[in-house]
């Protein structure tokens, strides 16, 4: 069984440390050793991979158009509202046409099964296909405005509707993760893998001392002086429920500061805006995008990571946070328990009386002892780690070869 691995811009094996789930995820199989009648090849429409040990079969990306004819028709009709779809079925042809040329270039490498690492990616339909899945927002979640968004929401049913139940294999993050799709999704159990989520590789970045003072010093901040949530603000990250529980707390820790980092994705001005009515603008900074070093720092240094996402079942921040020490206040997912069990605090993300008990409680340092001292024990027989994901690749690997391509 021949597998190619999907290499997309996303992923860059050049990047020191590794810092994304996929490039970590990638380096780990480019150096295992699979078994002989597992050939693991890594596929791309990219150049300058030289850096791969293993195989790299560089794939012509097409620039097949449609006859001249169809072509001015499909400019035409794309003009007009009441002759979109005409357009759709022609740029339809014309994508056909270019995966054909793909199709046949994998078929000519005698690739078997192309294994996707992103979410709802799959560059070469009808092709056997591993996917990776971590939620199903659209159905597992409040109508938030970026999933019911018309082009994602139809993005997502066509997805969950009718490509990844033709997949070979669902690859999941977690048990969580695997009876939620099973539970919400039409999918053959027997093709859902666990592939464990793990911490980015900013858990293992050598940040001097110094380095992480003139960090704290550029924010303005004090070890253990705040609370920290680094999220995009997308409205599912709950960021507007948190500074209301904050604005309860605040009033019997008014030097505690909350810190948010993270790129606005069109939430930014109405956090910022109940901020200000909530007379509490001088304790919530605001960072925006922030360097892997800066975030490291403030992993370390804060009283507790507090993230009440609606999104799981699990989630990166968490184990990155443990891992560094960090206390974890999080949302109570089952996914989340599985990750961290009695290793974090636990918390209704719809109600701000549950989320200002937790912030609360954490301030006790005997509980933040307690707490780390748990997360650090869980760590020690964790599964979610990159050397178990690897692993559970490999056996995945094993499994479907006997059972799809043994007798093939």
């Amino acid at each position: 069984m021949k597998v190619g691995i999907w290499i997309d811009e996303h992923i860059n094996p050049a990047v020191g440390g590794g810092f994304s789930y996929a490039t970590q995820l990638v380096q780990r199989i480019d150096a295992h050793t699979f078994p002989e009648h597992i050939d693991v090849v890594f596929v791309s429409y990219q150049h300058g991979l030289e850096s791969f040990q293993k195989e790299v079969v560089h794939l012509k990306e097409s620039k097949r158009e449609l006859p001249l004819v169809q072509r001015v028709v499909h400019q035409i009709a794309n003009r007009f509202y009441r002759f979109r779809k005409k357009a759709a079925a022609l740029k339809a042809k014309r994508d056909a046409l270019r995966q054909d040329e793909t199709t046949a270039q994998l078929k000519a490498q005698k690739i078997d099964l192309v294994y996707y690492m992103s979410q709802m990616q799959q560059y070469v339909s009808d092709y056997p296909f591993i996917t990776t899945n971590w939620d199903v927002a659209h159905l597992s979640m409040p109508p938030f405005p970026e999933i019911v968004d018309k082009g994602e929401l139809k993005r997502r049913r066509v997805w969950y509707d009718y490509t990844l139940p033709k997949a070979t294999a669902v690859f999941v993050e977690s048990e969580a993760g695997k009876q939620e799709l099973i539970d919400l999704v039409k999918v053959d159990p027997d093709k859902v893998f666990i592939v464990p989520l793990f911490p980015g590789g900013i858990v293992t970045l050598d940040v001097p001392d110094k380095e992480q003072h003139e960090i704290l010093e550029q924010f303005g901040l004090q070890p253990e002086t705040f609370m920290f949530y680094p999220a995009q603000f997308w409205k599912h990250k709950n960021h507007d429920t948190l500074v209301k529980a904050f604005g309860q707390f605040h009033q019997e820790f008014p030097n505690v500061k909350l810190v948010f980092s993270g790129s606005d994705k069109g939430n930014l001005k109405e956090v910022q805006q109940l901020v200000q009515t909530l007379g509490i603008a001088d304790q919530v900074s605001f960072l925006g995008f922030i360097s892997n070093e800066a975030l490291h720092t403030l992993y370390r240094h804060a009283i507790a990571l507090v993230m009440p996402t609606f999104l799981g079942p699990t989630n990166m921040p968490p184990l990155e946070a443990a891992s560094l020490g960090c206390p974890v206040l999080c949302s109570d997912f089952d996914g989340h328990r599985e990750q961290l069990g009695n290793g974090a605090i636990y918390f209704d993300p719809a109600s701000e009386e549950s989320i200002n008990k937790a912030l609360l409680k954490i301030m006790d340092p005997e509980v933040r002892t307690a707490l780390i001292a748990n997360a650090n024990e869980v760590r020690e027989t964790s599964t979610f780690t990159s050397r178990h994901a690897l692993d559970c690749i490999h056996q995945h690997f094993l499994t479907i070869h006997n059972t799809v391509f043994a007798s093939s």
